[in-house]
């Protein structure tokens, strides 16, 4: 990613792009999902920013709080990241044969979903 003009995603700020959805999400709702403190992903955003990435929109529902949303830019990095991650795949599956690779995928699968 980050040789493909993506250099927030190997840098802690970058973890919370993957809370960010289509609609775009609350501010409050990243720092729930994250776990890090209110403080840490004010940073992190305000850097996203800069370069950028996201931006921050008044929520339609409660003009108190902020919305968090992918710009342009970050979008085309998560469609980006998703070729990475093809390439990725289709490695491992060349080197380990398919078999290997479903059960490698499974077993991951369930470590992330516990």
């Amino acid at each position: 990613m980050v040789q493909r003009g993506c250099p927030w995603v190997a840098e802690a700020r970058g973890a919370l792009m993957q809370h960010i959805g289509p609609g775009g999400v609350s501010q409050n709702a990243i720092v729930e999902k994250s776990g890090l403190t209110k403080q840490a992903v004010q940073q992190h955003l305000d850097g996203l920013v800069k370069d950028g990435i996201i931006e921050r929109l008044p929520d339609p529902k409660d003009a108190r709080k902020k919305r968090v949303r992918l710009t342009h830019k970050g979008v085309e990095s998560q469609h980006i990241a998703n070729e990475v991650k093809k390439e990725i795949e289709q490695n491992f599956l060349t080197r380990l044969g398919e078999q290997k690779f479903l059960t490698m995928k499974e077993a991951l699968t369930e470590i992330g979903e516990n």
